[in-house]
């Protein structure tokens, strides 16, 4: 690279557990190029050694290193426990997706040989951001404490982490994508950090800190009940997604808008109460909802009423039909 340092494009070695040297000559790593342990099904590259990378089962990534670029580490199925430094600035999208064995994630110290095992901690002092997809796919993580410095969470960041069962949030958290936590099948709360200003969890639910906007209700949680937070005015995209123990959920008076997708593949819905205040609900909210069968909807609601059972649009005349009416 133009300063000096060096970059890891590749790695050719046959070695399952590996060790990224600090130095090359005199030079030091500072990142891990895009791709560069990748398997070869998931890109273009001619990657010779695929048989030994997929049985990869431990990295350790040396203090002074920065970045971790897209697609790294990707596919590599084996990988059980990765050590990152505490240098690591920013971690690219899809860095770790499909590392379905990762289990133990390490923060290294500065002190040489030594190492601090933090399993529920990506990185330590991170100012950059978790990009889109980075440890999509991770199936065997239980525990994730996003580091204070972290700004940005990815698109899909988390999606399909199928055993995560918590995710604390810290307070330098301003901005988390679509589909994040989607797929986390066992999530039952969120932790959000008090300092946090843009997001506050309220009963485990993502919320936004003024509790305008309803973001993400963990899939895992232990209820079959669910009452809208007062001074919620939106419902977002996915919110629900996924939500496989609700079977009844009140919208309260103040809630104005519920967008797409809102409440897709809640399996187990069976009915679902909408006040008069909503007036928006966006395009499959209720898509894969198998079992829904009744909407109460507000007699006072101007944009939405229910006639046998099946909701529907005043302006409009659209008609949203629970799965199991038809058409006759």
């Amino acid at each position: 690279m133009e300063d000096g340092s060096v970059q890891i494009t590749g790695y050719k070695g046959r070695d399952v557990e590996v060790e990224i040297p600090a130095k090359i000559g005199n030079n030091a790593v500072t990142s891990i190029g895009d791709e560069a342990f990748i398997v070869g099904r998931w890109t273009r590259k001619r990657v010779k050694n695929e048989d030994v990378r997929r049985q990869i089962t431990s990295i350790i990534i040396p203090e002074g290193v920065t970045e971790i670029g897209d697609k790294s580490f990707y596919g590599l199925v084996s990988l059980e426990q990765i050590v990152i430094p505490s240098t690591l600035n920013s971690i690219g999208p899809s860095a770790f997706a499909g590392c379905r064995s990762l289990t133990s994630i390490i923060r290294s110290t500065r002190t040489k040989n030594s190492c601090k095992e933090l399993p529920r901690v990506i990185s330590k002092k991170s100012r950059g951001e978790l990009g889109s997809h980075a440890f999509s796919g991770c199936v065997r993580l239980s525990h994730i404490d996003i580091p204070e410095g972290i700004k940005a969470i990815g698109n899909w960041a988390f999606y399909n982490c199928k055993v995560l069962e918590t995710i604390s949030i810290p307070a330098s958290v301003k901005s988390i994508g679509v589909m994040v936590f989607q797929g986390c099948e066992v999530l039952s709360q969120f932790i959000v950090s008090s300092g946090n200003k843009k997001y506050s969890a309220q009963d485990g639910v993502l919320i936004s800190k003024n509790h305008d906007t309803l973001i993400c209700y963990p899939a895992g949680k232990d209820a079959s009940e669910y009452v809208t937070p007062e001074n919620t005015h939106v419902i977002a995209k996915y919110a629900f997604f996924e939500c496989n123990s609700l079977n009844k959920i009140d919208v309260l008076n103040g809630v104005k808008t519920i967008e797409n997708d809102a409440f897709c593949n809640c399996k187990v819905l069976k009915s679902i109460s909408i006040a008069a205040s909503v007036e928006f609900i966006g395009g499959m909210a209720f898509r894969g909802c198998e079992m829904l069968s009744e909407f109460i909807v507000s007699p006072e609601n101007k944009a939405y009423s229910v006639h046998d059972g099946v909701l529907i649009s005043q302006s409009t005349d659209l008609k949203i039909f629970p799965c199991w009416k038809n058409n006759s």
